[in-house]
């Protein structure tokens, strides 16, 4: 009995003590895996001084984050390093002791910003004082990483001619999901204000700004909304609100194509003497074909990483691979629909527009050029203009003559308009242009 007994608790000693070993081993795996996936998702990015130090029950994992695409006139100046302290054992005991459920591993990640020197003493101090961004991590058994994140509020009084420059920043806090074997996510962030001021007069001001973004299997989506963004300055005779704003993408794999949705709105929209509100903008983009939407991805990253992002030759890198990639394109007939637009422009007065543009693949790609495009265009769009606000930005004369052609309509508040191209043939308002 004492036998068995003494090879349990031998086995479970050498469980608790070989473990730690293992899973740090695994965690350094993995650890590694991401940074490499990250860096060639994001090309812009490097990361020098890299130095993974791993212990027997916790690792310490310290680095510089870099733009490669920055020349010297654009450099930072200050560093951005990061250190990821990482304890992988004794598993138990270490979930136990802080609180968290059961893991392969613990990570507490901090991100800082440091001068690159001491040159400029009042800056080199105002850097130091930026709050770092900190991440505690759970590393769970079936490849989850689930996260807590934050940065602390901060409040600085710059002294600037003759009234000091308040910036008040409080804070944000998030949480969210990542699945290393997936690479599914789910997260959500949230800062409640930022704000610079100077006095009423000059100030520019943020509240509640919300992000979140998730991706599950093909299918992505993203959302932000704002509370509200107003920005002041009697000098520069800038007067702008934005007051309960939201922008969400969404785009679903469905075989070979990704089929996107984008929405957009708020409820005012002041610039300077003009006011709209509300609005709102919802768009349909389908049958995009997959394999040449990654390639072009594909092209951007490599352009980035090749310092091609800010040279003339990147434009003409992209074009080019668009116009090779078009027949693949074209041949899914690819499809836009405007579903809504609407823009309140006045008291009981809406701009409003629908309607959609279909390519027809195969008669597209048989065409002698892109002039003849109408003959592969299946579409048909209207619109109702307010005049008072129409009559405001465009020519009455110019108005009238476009009557004239029947390329306009008029009520008593609206100038309308239908467009139809089908089979090669344009018609607007019932008037058959070609």
């Amino acid at each position: 009995m004492k036998k068995v007994l003494g090879g349990i608790i031998l086995l479970i000693l050498v469980l608790l003590m070989g473990a730690p070993w293992y899973i740090g081993k695994q965690v350094q795996t993995f650890y590694t895996q991401i940074t490499e996936e990250s860096l060639q998702q994001n090309p812009t990015l490097d990361i020098k001084d890299l130095d993974y130090q791993r212990g027997w029950f916790s690792s310490v994992i310290t680095g510089t984050i870099t733009f490669k695409t920055m020349g010297d006139d654009l450099a930072l100046p200050a560093d951005i390093r990061f250190k990821s302290d990482v304890i992988h054992g004794p598993v138990f005991w270490a979930a136990l002791s802080s609180g968290s459920a059961m893991g392969l591993a613990l990570d507490h990640s901090t991100v800082w910003i440091e001068p690159v020197d001491e040159s400029d003493p009042e800056m080199a101090a105002m850097i130091k004082e930026i709050p770092p961004f900190e991440m505690k991590s759970l590393i769970g058994f079936n490849k989850t990483i689930s996260s807590v994140y934050s940065i602390a509020a901060y409040a600085k009084s710059i002294e600037s001619g003759s009234s000091p420059v308040n910036i008040d920043f409080a804070g944000l806090t998030g949480n969210g999901t990542f699945n290393w074997g997936s690479k599914d996510f789910d997260f959500k962030a949230e800062m409640p204000s930022f704000s610079i001021k100077e006095s009423e007069n000059e100030a520019f001001i943020i509240d509640s700004l919300i992000l979140s973004a998730a991706k599950a299997g093909g299918d992505t989506s993203a959302r932000y909304d704002i509370a509200k963004i107003a920005c002041n300055s009697k000098a520069a005779n800038i007067h702008f609100v934005l007051d309960k704003a939201y922008v969400e993408a969404l785009s679903k794999e469905t075989g070979e194509v990704y089929n996107s949705t984008l929405e957009t709105g708020f409820d005012r929209l002041v610039n300077n003497y003009v006011t709209f509100a509300p609005a709102k903008l919802e768009l349909m983009l389908d049958n995009l074909d997959k394999a040449s939407i990654d390639t072009l991805r594909e092209t951007i990253n490599e352009a980035a990483a090749s310092d091609a992002m800010g040279s003339e030759m990147y434009g003409m890198m992209l074009m080019g691979k668009v116009m090779e990639l078009l027949p693949e394109i074209l041949k899914r007939d690819p499809k836009l629909t405007l579903t809504t637009l609407s823009l309140g422009t006045g008291d009981d007065e809406t701009l409003t527009a629908t309607g959609y543009a279909k390519i027809l693949g195969e008669q597209a790609i048989n065409l002698p050029s892109a002039a003849f495009i109408a003959q592969a265009l299946d579409a048909e769009f209207e619109a109702a203009l307010p005049k008072a606000f129409l009559n405001n930005f465009v020519d009455l004369g110019q108005l009238m003559q476009l009557m004239d052609q029947g390329l306009l309509v008029s009520d008593e508040m609206y100038y309308r308009t239908k467009a139809i191209v089908k089979e090669g043939h344009v018609t607007i308002n019932g008037n058959t242009i070609m």
